[in-house]
């Protein structure tokens, strides 16, 4: 598996952590922090998000269908939201939406800024900043105040406090997705906020350290020309007869987020299911691909 990512991306950091813990072999492409993204683009057809992971020519876009293919591959069920109980899915869905929204109304300006200038030069930085604020201006998300964002933050670390002290993990003696999306968002605001919040957190400190055990696998990297001569030499993994029953295929459609970073990405439908929605594109420079979307929180529509 290829991840297409940057450092400081928290998702990212959630998916590399998981590729990590599951043993599945990775290989590290960089993608700038924001468009334009030479990698990533021609592949995802202008898919806005980080990170996506590749295989081949399957191109697969959203935390939620990059951790269903690692379970897949590498047997660990507990790593995919749709073979988890409904608790963990709702635990996961909030961590991920609202927990993850508020860390930056409540996060000191100044710490975030020494954290974007030590990632990025100068120029980055502010293009960084200018980028998200329109993100922000876009999104169809329910705003919050700052103070409604701090007590959402105060209740979801008594709510993983209380869990840990029963069990090592989450919801048992080994982690699922929900630690996953849950560490992704501590480690996240550790860069934003400091340890500050951790105060009184003890069963939470002792999970950080558990959780970061997990990691740190040495990657490789690759370059721009071996992952598109990946793609270009490989063909897109069969469709399922299953996923050959919706109405749209071998439609032209569009397909994007319905929450934020809402750029669409064009293409033939080949594939549908409840949890899953694929459309392939053709390049001269790539030749065929299939990309890969979660049905939760995307829509699609017909091209006409």
């Amino acid at each position: 598996m290829i991840l297409h990512h940057y450092d400081l991306s928290p998702f990212s950091e959630k998916i590399r952590l998981m590729l990590d813990y599951s043993g599945l072999g990775w290989r590290s492409a960089i993608s700038p922090a924001m468009p334009p993204r030479p990698i990533v683009d021609p592949l995802a057809g202008g898919y806005r998000r980080i990170p996506v992971a590749q295989i081949g020519a399957d191109i697969f876009c959203d935390t939620r269908v990059i951790s269903s293919e690692i379970a897949k591959l590498t047997g660990k069920a507990e790593l995919a939201m749709e073979n988890c109980v409904p608790e963990v899915q709702e635990f996961v869905r909030h961590m991920d939406s609202q927990v993850f929204m508020a860390i930056p109304l409540v996060s000191s300006p100044l710490r975030t800024m020494a954290a974007l200038f030590s990632a990025f030069t100068p120029f980055q930085a502010m293009r960084f900043i200018k980028d998200r604020a329109h993100i922000a201006t876009s999104m169809q998300m329910k705003r919050v105040s700052r103070a409604s964002a701090q007590k959402l933050l105060l209740e979801a670390d008594k709510d993983v406090e209380a869990r840990l002290s029963e069990y090592d993990f989450m919801f048992g003696d080994k982690p699922c997705i929900a630690d996953f999306s849950s560490y992704h968002l501590t480690w996240f605001r550790l860069t934003m906020q400091g340890e500050a919040f951790l105060s009184g957190l003890a069963n939470t400190k002792k999970w950080i350290a558990r959780m970061a055990a997990l990691g740190n696998v040495d990657r490789s990297e690759i370059g721009k020309e071996q992952v598109f001569q990946e793609a270009r030499d490989a063909q897109p993994r069969k469709i399922p007869s299953s996923m050959k029953q919706n109405s749209l295929i071998g439609k032209s459609v569009e397909i994007k987020p319905t929450d934020y970073a809402q750029d669409s990405v064009l293409g033939t439908l080949v594939g549908a299911d409840t949890l899953r929605w694929v459309v392939a594109r053709e390049s001269d420079q790539l030749g065929i691909v299939h990309v890969h979307f979660p049905t939760a929180d995307f829509k699609m529509a017909a091209v006409r």
